[in-house]
């Protein structure tokens, strides 16, 4: 299985944190990569990390993820958040499926954090050694992750 992981930038987004309680539920993700986003709607996971900048240095925090079932191309001659091209979505509730963090969770893993640095904004492919750390951070005993619902 494939994995993506999209960058929620803090500064021009606002905190994942005051989407979360959205996303729990109906778990989306924005880009304007057609590629990525059309390979991601094949069923992949999307994770969705904050990139803060704290005190001149960038953190990234993993806030959620989810299986990406559809790709949804803005209706009118627009942009999602006006600046986005394209939506993933996960099933429809009561079946999304997915995790996510009431508080998103600082990643410290050093491969992943300076892999993520070179990255360019947007969605991108995970290379499938660093999916690793990202799942331990769900998995971990009193991680406070949830199930989508």
């Amino acid at each position: 299985m494939t994995a993506f992981a999209v960058k929620h930038i803090a500064r021009n987004r606002g905190p994942l944190v005051n989407r979360l309680s959205t996303y729990s539920c109906e778990p989306c993700s924005f880009t304007s990569k057609n590629q990525e986003s059309c390979e991601a709607a094949k069923g992949n996971i999307i994770y969705v990390i904050e990139v803060r900048l704290i005190s001149r240095r960038t953190t990234y925090w993993l806030g959620y993820k989810y299986v990406a079932r559809k790709q949804v191309t803005h209706p009118l001659p627009g942009k999602w958040d006006g600046r986005f091209t394209y939506m993933n979505k996960s099933a429809a509730p009561p079946f999304a499926e997915g995790m996510y963090f009431d508080s998103p969770v600082q990643i410290t893993n050093a491969k992943f954090c300076k892999w993520y640095a070179r990255e360019s904004f947007g969605m991108v492919e995970l290379p499938s050694l660093l999916c690793a750390p990202l799942e331990e951070m769900f998995l971990a005993p009193g991680s406070g992750a949830r199930k989508c619902a």
